[in-house]
């Protein structure tokens, strides 16, 4: 679709905030207004719609759609994207340590150790931690907490969080995220663990650089999220 507007703006309605295009606000797939609860939040959509030069492309503007699915999807479905982050849980990432190399052990050790002791500290959840690739069973209580803290998130920041457990493959990287325990760059760094060492070891393939890149940025879009639902 061609861009065929002029302006953005974002707009207050009550507490909250429009975003209106040429003065008309603008409305979600289901045909709700387009509505977030900061200013900073509003302000990010703002940029991502008046950075369009040409075609109005979905897949580059991660914030609005998360906001279309917090505002759209969530209502009706949200007991499904609570199971599907708490999900991750069963085969959190942060559990599964390298049989070997050394140096991938180690690295493993320094990036996943912390978020294991992060989540029993903060919340009482020891995960159960495994070398190799045999799945590991976890504690069904220590998953029904996990559950029941991704159940008490609004929908907007947990429409978020979806899309970084989805990209980093762990509910404790993600609940870190959420809880300001890890900044962005870090969380991004230890799901990224074992590519890196992949990396290191035989260099990046082009493509495989281009779908990194891809899911970085989509991942750095829900945190901005985050960040800008602190009023």
């Amino acid at each position: 679709m061609k861009r065929f507007y002029k302006t953005v703006t974002a707009v207050p309605a009550g507490e909250d905030f429009e975003i209106h295009l040429d003065g008309k606000p603008i409305r979600t797939p289901g045909r709700a207004l387009l509505t977030v609860p900061t200013q900073a939040l509003a302000d990010t959509i703002v940029e991502e719609w008046d950075a369009v030069k040409e075609n109005v492309e979905p897949h580059m503007m991660p914030v609005t759609g998360i906001a279309y699915t917090a505002i759209d999807y969530m209502p009706a479905h949200r007991g499904e994207v609570v199971d599907a982050v708490a999900k991750y849980a069963e085969t959190d990432l942060v559990c599964y340590r390298a049989e070997g190399p050394r140096k991938l052990q180690e690295m493993h050790a320094n990036a996943f150790d912390p978020m294991v002791e992060w989540l029993e500290e903060r919340f009482g959840v020891r995960m159960a931690v495994t070398q190799g690739v045999i799945p590991v069973t976890q504690d069904p209580a220590h998953l029904a907490a996990i559950r029941e803290v991704i159940d008490g998130i609004d929908d907007l920041r947990l429409a978020a969080l979806r899309e970084i457990a989805t990209i980093t493959g762990s509910a404790a990287i993600t609940l870190a995220l959420w809880d300001n325990a890890i900044d962005p760059d870090m969380a991004w760094s230890v799901a990224q663990v074992d590519e890196d060492y992949h990396i290191g070891m035989w260099g990046e393939d082009p493509q495989a650089a281009i779908a990194r890149q891809a899911r970085r940025r989509a991942m750095m879009a829900a945190t901005k999220v985050l960040s800008s639902l602190t009023r």
